[in-house]
């Protein structure tokens, strides 16, 4: 994910930054599917990462409401606490 965020950030064209976000859905798949802490933790900043350099790019693959699902079960009082930033 800290690879897909730095692809990301040094992307020089929107049709780079599109080829990239276009694994934002599986990303959602897999933080929501995911317990692991640090998965949470890397899950957490890549989404803020790709919904800030690329949230045209991002409402063309998703869904607001698929990412506010991510996000509630990342603000959970079931989810660790450390995920929530």
């Amino acid at each position: 994910m800290d690879l897909l965020c730095s692809l990301l950030k040094n992307s020089k064209t929107e049709e780079d930054k599109a080829k990239v976000i276009e694994t934002f859905p599986k990303i959602l798949d897999y933080v929501e599917k995911s317990d692991d802490m640090f998965l949470l933790l890397n899950g957490t900043q890549t989404l803020k990462t790709f919904i800030y350099l690329g949230h045209k790019h991002v409402l063309a693959c998703s869904t607001p409401e698929r990412v506010i699902a991510v996000c509630k079960k990342l603000l959970s009082p079931t989810t660790n606490e450390q995920s929530a930033l």
